[in-house]
C-alpha cells in the first residue's frame, strides 16, 4: 500500500510539473511569436519607407520606376529586409517590383491579384509601395529557431531537476509509511512467534500434568510411585505457574508506558546492595565492586530491581561451581554503568545477536536450568528500553557480561 502511495504521488507531482511546463511553454511561444511578428512588421514598414524615399529620388530625377536602377536597389532592399516590394499607380496596377528576373513579370497587373493582404505605404506623386510580410518558419527563420532550442534546453534541466526533487520528496513523506507497513509486518511475524511459543511452552506443562494425572486416575501407577508422580505433578503446575507470571510480566514490560515512573530518583548504589541481600545463600558467590558513595539516578526503582534481579539470577545459574559472580557500578559524566559479570560456559556469538529475544534460548549445553523459559532477559531489555537506556553482552573466553545504563540525576 505504501509502495503504491509513493508511485502515485510521485506521478501526480510528475504530471503536474509537466502540465505548468507546458501552460509556460505555451504562454512562451505565443508572446516571442508575437514579439518577432511585431518586429517583422515594424521592419517592413521601415522598408517601404526606403522604397517611398527610392521611388520619389527617382521620380525628382527623371528616371521611370520600372528602370534597371530602380529595380536593382528594390531587389536589394528586399533581400536585406526579406520584403516583397511592389510600388503601383493609383489604381493599384504594378509599375515596379522587387521580383529578381531583370524584367517584372508582373507589372500591369493589379496588386491585389499579386499580394493579398500585404500591406500598402501611401506617398507622393499618386503612387504607392505594397510591401508583403512573410510569415514566420520554425525551420526557415533561425532566431526562431534558436530561441526554441534555448527553451528546449533549460525546459530538459528544469524538468530533471524539478523530478529529481518531486521524487526526493515524495519518498521522504511516504517513508514514514513505509516504515510502519515494515514495523506492522515484523510485528505481526513477532506476533506468531510468540503466539507459537507459548502454546509450546504451555503445551509442555499440561501435557505432563493430564498424562500422571490421567495415569493415577486410571489406577495404574504402582503405589510406591505415587508420591514421585505427585511431586511431577506438583513440578509442572509450579512450572505453568511460573510461566504464567512470567507471561504477564511481558504484557507489561513490553509497552514502553508501563514504567510510569522512570523520572524518579533513586540510589542505585543502595538498590543493588538490597538486592544482593536478597540473593544471600545463592549457590555461587557475588562479589560486589561498588563505591562508597551514593550515586543517584533516574528510573523507576521497581522494574530496575527486577532487571537485577533476573541479571544475577542469570549469571548464578549459568556460573561455574567454584567461580563467583561481579556485580560492579561506576560513573562516566551523566551515565551510571552497572556490571553483571560471571564466569562459566560462554554464550555463542551466534546466539549473542538474539539472547533477548522472547523465548529464546542459547546453547543446550551451557544451559543447567532446564526449566528456564528464554523470558528474563527479554524483560530486562523492555524495562531498559522503557528507560531510554542501553544494554548490551560480551561473552569470550568463557567470561560473560552485561551491561546496562541509567541516567545520573544532577
Amino acid at each position: 500500500m505504501p509502495r503504491n502511495l509513493f508511485q502515485r504521488n510521485f506521478l501526480m507531482l510528475a504530471g503536474m510539473l509537466l502540465l505548468s511546463l507546458l501552460i509556460l511553454g505555451a504562454a512562451f511561444f505565443s508572446f516571442t511569436y508575437r514579439g518577432l511578428r511585431l518586429e517583422h512588421m515594424i521592419l517592413a514598414e521601415r522598408t517601404a519607407g526606403v522604397a517611398v524615399d527610392l521611388a520619389e529620388a527617382a521620380i525628382a530625377n527623371g528616371s521611370a520606376l520600372d528602370s534597371s536602377n530602380m529595380r536593382i536597389g528594390l531587389v536589394s532592399l528586399a533581400r536585406i529586409s526579406g520584403n516583397r516590394i511592389q510600388i503601383t499607380d493609383p489604381d493599384g496596377i504594378v509599375i515596379s517590383c522587387s521580383d529578381a528576373e531583370l524584367i517584372c513579370e508582373h507589372i500591369g497587373q493589379p496588386y491585389s491579384d499579386f499580394a493579398p493582404g500585404a500591406y500598402t505605404e501611401a506617398f507622393s506623386q499618386g503612387l504607392a509601395v505594397a510591401y508583403h510580410l512573410p510569415g514566420l518558419s520554425f525551420g526557415a527563420d533561425i532566431y526562431w529557431f534558436s530561441i526554441v532550442k534555448v527553451f528546449a534546453a533549460v525546459s530538459l534541466i528544469v524538468l530533471a531537476i524539478a523530478l529529481g526533487a518531486a521524487y526526493l520528496l515524495t519518498k521522504r513523506q511516504v517513508r514514514p509509511f513505509l516504515q510502519m507497513e515494515k514495523a506492522v509486518e515484523q510485528a505481526e511475524v513477532a506476533r506468531r512467534d510468540f503466539m507459537a511459543n507459548v502454546s509450546h511452552e504451555l503445551k509442555t506443562p499440561i501435557t505432563a500434568i493430564a498424562g500422571f494425572a490421567d495415569a493415577l486416575q486410571d489406577g495404574i501407577v504402582p503405589e510406591e510411585k505415587i508420591p514421585r508422580y505427585l511431586a511431577a505433578i506438583s513440578d509442572e503446575t509450579s512450572r505453568l505457574n511460573r510461566l504464567i507470571g512470567r507471561l504477564l510480566d511481558v504484557t507489561r514490560y513490553d509497552s514502553l508506558n508501563y514504567v510510569k515512573k522512570r523520572d524518579d530518583v533513586f540510589d542505585i548504589n543502595e538498590l543493588i546492595r538490597g538486592t544482593l541481600i536478597a540473593m544471600e545463600g545463592a549457590p555461587v558467590a557475588i562479589s560486589p565492586l561498588l563505591p562508597s558513595n551514593p550515586i543517584r539516578v533516574r528510573g523507576d526503582a521497581d522494574a530496575i530491581s527486577q532487571v537485577l534481579h533476573n541479571l544475577l539470577d542469570n549469571a548464578v545459574k549459568f556460573s561455574d561451581i567454584d567461580s563467583s559472580v561481579r556485580v560492579k557500578l561506576w560513573k562516566e559524566e551523566r551515565k551510571a554503568y552497572v556490571s553483571v559479570r560471571n564466569t562459566g560456559v560462554p554464550i555463542n556469538p551466534e546466539d549473542l545477536p538474539h539472547i533477548f529475544d522472547r523465548f529464546y534460548k542459547p546453547d543446550k549445553s551451557r544451559s543447567l536450568d532446564k526449566k528456564g523459559l528464554g523470558l528474563g532477559l527479554h524483560i530486562v531489555r523492555s524495562i531498559i528500553d522503557a528507560h531510554g537506556e542501553t544494554i548490551s553482552v560480551t561473552s569470550i573466553d568463557g567470561v560473560t557480561e552485561f551491561v546496562f545504563t541509567l541516567t545520573v540525576d544532577l
